[in-house]
């Protein structure tokens, strides 16, 4: 009888050392958040580049994202979004480890459009409006320099991110000599 039961313990002994995890994890995650280096603010749906390999992914709604089961190594991170400066960062991923990969952008330089037909001024008239646009991620406050004299004011203002606005052109038609508009 404790013959039976000295073979069932050691029955048991194998089929349980058998369930015990004894693979290591050959692979390891990159998780970050990328955000606004000026507000803090987290960046959503920006363009997530890993190189070698050039997968690619786009950040949540909380301007987070994460590539998982990758091969240890050392990566560069890299980060695009339209109104902000592109930006890198190299990390080394190790088996079975998580590697932590915050990334910042600056906002970039906003732009100004203005359309391309300018205001043509007749002899008698005093004002002409004209499109800008402001494909930036902020406002812009608009304000245009001028060289002529009988140009009097072109109305500044701010234009809303992602907005266009109407701008205007005043002139002093008595200012102008015969021939000289804009056009």
């Amino acid at each position: 009888m404790n013959h039976i039961k000295l073979v069932i313990v050691c029955m048991l002994a194998v089929v349980f050392a058998g369930c015990a995890k004894t693979d290591v994890e050959m692979f390891g995650d990159i998780h970050g958040i990328v955000s606004n280096s000026a507000s803090g603010e987290p960046l959503r749906n920006v363009n997530v580049t890993l190189m070698p390999g050039g997968k690619s992914t786009v950040t949540g709604s909380d301007g987070s994202f994460e590539y998982q089961k990758l091969t240890p190594g050392q990566y560069v991170v890299q980060v695009r979004s339209e109104g902000f400066v592109s930006n890198s960062k190299t990390v080394t991923v190790e088996p079975d480890v998580i590697v932590r990969c915050d990334v910042s952008m600056a906002p970039g330089i906003g732009r100004l459009y203005v359309s391309t037909s300018l205001p043509d001024f007749g002899a008698a008239d005093s004002a002409r409006p004209f499109v800008t646009a402001n494909n930036s991620p902020g406002n812009l406050n608009r304000r245009i320099s001028y060289r002529c004299a009988w140009i009097t004011s072109l109305s500044p203002g701010v234009i809303l991110a992602g907005r266009t606005a109407l701008m205007s052109a005043h002139a002093d038609p008595s200012g102008r000599e015969a021939g000289n508009s804009i056009s």
